[in-house]
């Protein structure tokens, strides 16, 4: 039995880039708490495909060195998905899809 995991979006930044050579875009930043583990620096983004999807925070340190939270679990992917983009609708008004 899965258990539906607390989900908290504590900040989100609107960036609304413009999109990619291969069609993706950046539409907001934003910072989760899932089950009292923070994720700060998250991205929710809208694929080529029209379909919003979710990246953990990304970063380098000093030196260069790649620093990645990556979500592997599909169905918290997918939640945490409909939890940003519900908020990124809301001060928006514009709906995503999320499959």
């Amino acid at each position: 039995m899965t258990m539906t995991p607390d989900i908290q979006i504590t900040a989100l930044k609107m960036i609304d880039a413009v999109p990619s050579r291969i069609g993706n875009r950046l539409l907001a930043l934003f910072d989760a708490t899932i089950s009292g583990v923070c994720l700060q620096g998250c991205a929710l983004i809208e694929g080529a495909d029209g379909i919003a999807r979710v990246k953990g925070p990304a970063g380098k340190t000093h030196k260069g060195d790649v620093v990645r939270a990556t979500i592997i679990d599909p169905a918290l992917e997918r939640a945490i998905t409909r939890k940003a983009a519900g908020l990124y609708a809301a001060c928006t008004g514009r709906e995503l899809a999320d499959e």
